[in-house]
């Protein structure tokens, strides 16, 4: 996966759909600790948002 595929799927963790987000979160686990470090700088860009940092908390705890 792209970098820029990465990063798309990280702004979709914002969307309100919950079935939206339950996908993307399986997507980006299947890519393992590789992208850990686009959830940690998508993590502190977003840190006014606390459902993206509850979600990005969840996905990081997941890898």
């Amino acid at each position: 996966m792209q970098p820029n595929e990465i990063h798309a799927l990280i702004q979709l963790l914002d969307d309100p759909d919950e079935g939206v987000y339950l996908h993307v979160r399986e997507q980006l686990l299947a890519k393992g600790t590789s992208i850990l470090p686009a959830l940690l700088e998508s993590r502190e860009a977003h840190a006014q948002c606390e459902e993206h940092e509850r979600r990005m908390d969840e996905l990081v705890e997941g890898l």
